[in-house]
Formats: C-alpha cells, structure tokens, sequence
C-alpha cells in the first residue's frame, strides 16, 4: 500500500499507440511506440501481449501510461514507461 503523497508523485498521462509489435522469444511482451504529445515518441514495453492476440487492435489506442518512471532495460528493450 502507498500513502496519498506517493500516489501523487506518479505521473499518468493518455498516449496514443502508434506501433505495436510483439518481441520475439517472450509470451508477454509487446514494444508499444507511444505518443504522449512530447517532443519525441516513447517506446514501453508492456507485458499485455496475452490479452491482445489481434495486435491490430491496440494501434491508434489511446490508453494510460505512467510517464514518469526510470527507464528499464527488458529483454533487451529500453521501456520509457508503463
């Protein structure tokens, strides 16, 4: 559990999937390319790609990311959110 002034600290923010792919030798994992109205697009690994089997459905989608997260290195992937 966390307290209302750590809640506070997370920064959610409604970005666009641009591109969706799944990353190879993983059951989960998708490389999402997002657009949260920044300068630059973000890419986020997200491990979702169990829920999706028509990927198509996920481009163009505006969802809810965490935007102020550290990047994380997975399987290889630099994720720039969640």
């Amino acid at each position: 559990m966390i307290n209302i002034d750590e809640f506070s600290k997370v920064e959610i923010r409604v970005g666009q999937i641009l591109e969706v792919e799944k990353i190879e030798n993983t059951d989960k994992l998708l490389k999402l390319l997002v657009d949260l109205g920044e300068e630059n697009k973000r890419q986020i690994v997200s491990g979702i790609a169990l829920y999706f089997p028509d990927l198509s459905v996920l481009k163009n989608k505006k969802c809810l990311f965490v935007a102020n997260l550290e990047p994380r290195v997975i399987k290889g992937y630099e994720s720039n959110g969640m």
